[in-house]
């Protein structure tokens, strides 16, 4: 599955046109053109895959036209992908800790007095 944003192209002028080109140096992004049945707008979806690398992302296109006043039109997508937040280790074990308690008194732990572990402290 990938993340996708969607960009809606049209025309003010009510002059028809059709996206006739699109040209991207980032490989990974992927896009589609949906456009309008009466050729008055286009709907241009960005596709970033979920294996696209964790860190900045920057992805250019330059749409050519048949607008008569826009021969050619730049969508800049910018941003950072984020890998899910993960806890490393998953259990944490102390050799010798005898238990955790939620106590609120002060001083060696009865239990492991040799070692002089505090319980709690407010």
């Amino acid at each position: 599955m990938a993340t996708e944003r969607e960009f809606l192209i049209r025309s003010e002028d009510a002059a028809p046109f059709q996206i006739t080109q699109v040209q991207t140096e980032d490989t990974n992004v992927r896009y589609e053109l949906l456009p309008a049945k009466d050729k008055l707008s286009t709907r241009f979806k960005v596709l970033v895959p979920t294996t696209y690398p964790a860190g900045p992302i920057q992805a250019r296109f330059v749409l050519s036209t048949t607008h008569p006043k826009v021969p050619t039109l730049t969508v800049s997508v910018f941003g950072t992908i984020r890998e899910p937040l993960t806890f490393y280790p998953k259990d944490v074990i102390f050799n010798g800790l005898a238990s955790i308690t939620s106590s609120r008194t002060r001083g060696p732990c009865p239990k492991q007095a040799h070692h002089g572990c505090l319980r709690d402290r407010p």
